[in-house]
């Protein structure tokens, strides 16, 4: 698990050669492989900074002394959790159901940070669109 105090981290993986990004974390935020991080287990899942970034590392067996120890960490950690596993359901949900351009505006609603500053190539990516379809989205709105 990782949180963000400044800069922006992509979380990609590759598949048949192909770099996919799975996720964009920003200030405030927090990268995290839930799978991997609760069965402490490798992830096949890799983290790059897009820009100079301070980030830190909260190891599991670290995190559970503190909930341990404080009830308001525990009450964080629980709704980070949450969030985590309900914006995971949202994302896949809308890449089953929703056509691109509805794709893009839930981004451009949720995370305008990272239509500001992660570049296209990623955005198109994680929208799970070609960069030709994310740029005809984005000329549509104009």
């Amino acid at each position: 698990m990782l949180f963000i105090e400044k800069g922006m981290l992509r979380q990609f993986y590759y598949k048949y050669d192909k770099d996919l990004t799975e996720h964009i974390g920003y200030e405030n935020g927090m990268i995290i492989c839930i799978e991997s991080y609760f069965k402490q287990e490798p992830t096949r899942l890799m983290v790059e900074t897009l820009e100079a970034s301070v980030v830190w590392e909260l190891p599991r067996v670290e995190v559970e002394k503190l909930i341990d120890q404080y009830h308001d960490i525990e009450r964080l950690y629980r709704g980070f959790i949450e969030h985590s596993l309900i914006e995971s359901q949202v994302k896949a949900d809308a890449l089953r159901f929703e056509p691109a351009h509805e794709r893009y505006n839930r981004l451009l609603q949720l995370h305008p940070e990272i239509l500001k500053r992660a570049p296209l190539v990623y955005i198109a990516s994680l929208l799970q669109m070609t960069p030709e379809t994310l740029s005809r989205v984005r000329s549509s709105l104009l």
